[in-house]
């Protein structure tokens, strides 16, 4: 008589019990990865724009900083402090207080 192996129910079912909590538990992993990897990718964006996006004029203290600024006029004066502001600003300005650039 040849022998046969038999498995029982309760090894089998626990077997699979294992196999599902693998599994799950490895794609939580993927998912909470990719989700990490996305929110780094966002914040990179978010601090590269910051980066790149170009003051107010109003904002500008600096000469050069203003003038490398095409948008920007550097506006001097005896009178008041300087100033940085914007093309149509700068030509309201009283020209009889202001210089501008």
């Amino acid at each position: 008589m040849a022998a046969t192996r038999t498995t029982s129910f309760p090894s089998t079912l626990t077997l699979l019990f294992f196999l599902l909590l693998l599994f799950a538990t490895t794609s939580m992993a993927v998912r909470s990865s990719r989700n990490l990897q996305a929110a780094s990718n966002q914040k990179q964006q978010t601090r590269n724009t910051q980066k790149n996006q170009i003051p107010n004029c109003g904002e500008i203290v600096d000469n050069s900083r203003c003038n490398s600024n095409p948008k920007c006029r550097w506006c001097r004066s005896d009178v008041l402090d300087s100033m940085c502001t914007t093309k149509p600003e700068a030509w309201r300005l009283p020209f009889q207080i202001f210089t501008c650039d």
